[in-house]
């Protein structure tokens, strides 16, 4: 039987990644680097398993924040091709 540990950092990793308001997602993807910034500042095992986790987290928020830019950018292109302004967020 195998036994998932929960690692401090985790829930908000596990926010980030489930958030589906593309309004929130930004902030909880920056929460969820903090944690892991703040975990990574203290003693840690470096190529344990928290350690291996932590990288693993670290690779699946990085592709987040890649999408939401990607995302982004083609909203301001729509906004740009129908002539609309857009807000200053689409900028």
């Amino acid at each position: 039987m195998t036994t998932l540990t929960l690692y401090r950092w985790q829930t908000t990793y596990d926010s980030a990644v489930l958030e589906t308001d593309s309004a929130r997602m930004s902030d909880c993807v920056k929460a969820a680097l903090t944690a892991i910034e703040e975990r990574l500042r203290s003693c840690i095992e470096y190529g344990g398993p928290e350690h291996t986790a932590i990288e693993e987290a670290r690779k699946g928020l990085a592709t987040l924040k890649a999408k939401m830019l990607g995302q982004r950018a083609a909203v301001r292109k729509s906004h740009r091709k129908n002539g609309d302004v857009g807000t200053a967020a689409d900028r």
